[in-house]
């Protein structure tokens, strides 16, 4: 995950992490959920993070934020 956003020069701007039981397994689940600061275009970060995606066992969400609800 962070040398994809490395590569796409992405700035993580605040980062929460916690763990929660899985709801049918009760197996430990690690959430993470970032502000991420992206410059420029994002459809070629997304498309890497969607490979990663597919390639593990994670789900990655990304959704834009107004600058204005960024900051609040």
């Amino acid at each position: 995950m962070t040398s994809v956003l490395r590569r796409h020069k992405v700035n993580i701007l605040s980062l929460e992490t916690d763990t929660a039981a899985a709801p049918w397994t009760g197996a430990p689940m690690f959430h993470m959920r970032a502000r991420l600061g992206v410059q420029g275009p994002v459809a070629g970060l997304r498309e890497e993070l969607a490979e990663l995606e597919a390639g593990t066992s994670l789900d990655i969400r990304l959704q834009a934020v107004a600058p204005e609800e960024a900051d609040g």
